[in-house]
């Protein structure tokens, strides 16, 4: 049976915020930053080409940024850094931030990512499938599960993952944190129920050629 299609949108390169009134000379960096706010039930691939992509209120919907598993650009889309915040029922995969992650409120949502950094705040009842060189920092966080990105969506391994390294800044004891554990993408499933719909439109997304 044909799975249905929910309607994916490829969006442009995206503008950056702030456009420099003078040419900026050619030893100078510039750091450019584009915000994608209150998206609600939609699923959307998209690439940009600034260096710091701000996530913002994003509820019920299925987000692909900077992919390159599936041939969308003859190049790969890299940022320096992604800010997420307030992510709800959701799922958002970047498949390649060469810096840090940073999010805060993220529930009942499956974040899936390949990065340098990956910090957690405030956070509930959510999936992190990731491939991570540096250890995950994780506060006030609670009922959380961490998977490999290598193997529940097939990312190309680099070096070695400590998707597992957890650090959590609410437990100090040498025994093992109550607030995460290992899992995999359809260990979290068979808990939420929920996710299913949402996993089946991220499939949906990355077969679409």
């Amino acid at each position: 049976m044909k799975r249905p299609v929910f309607g994916s949108q490829r969006l442009p390169s995206a503008i950056p915020l702030a456009i420099p009134t003078q040419p900026v000379a050619e030893t100078e960096t510039r750091t450019v930053q584009y915000t994608l706010h209150g998206v609600s039930n939609q699923d959307r691939v998209f690439l940009c080409d600034d260096d710091v992509v701000l996530l913002n209120d994003i509820q019920s919907s299925v987000i692909v940024l900077c992919a390159y598993i599936f041939p969308l650009t003859d190049r790969n889309q890299t940022k320096k850094s992604v800010h997420l915040s307030n992510i709800d029922r959701s799922i958002v995969m970047m498949t390649q931030v060469d810096g840090s992650i940073l999010a805060h409120r993220v529930t009942n949502s499956i974040i899936i990512a390949r990065c340098s950094q990956f910090r957690l705040h405030d956070s509930t009842d959510s999936l992190l499938s990731l491939l991570i060189s540096n250890f995950p920092v994780i506060e006030n966080c609670d009922r959380l599960s961490f998977s490999d990105a290598t193997e529940d969506w097939a990312f190309p391994p680099s070096g070695e993952n400590r998707f597992s390294q957890v650090r959590d800044f609410n437990w100090f004891q040498s025994s093992p944190s109550p607030h995460w554990k290992v899992g995999t993408v359809k260990s979290y499933v068979d808990t939420y129920a929920t996710a299913c719909n949402l996993v089946d439109r991220l499939h949906v997304l990355l077969d679409a050629k």
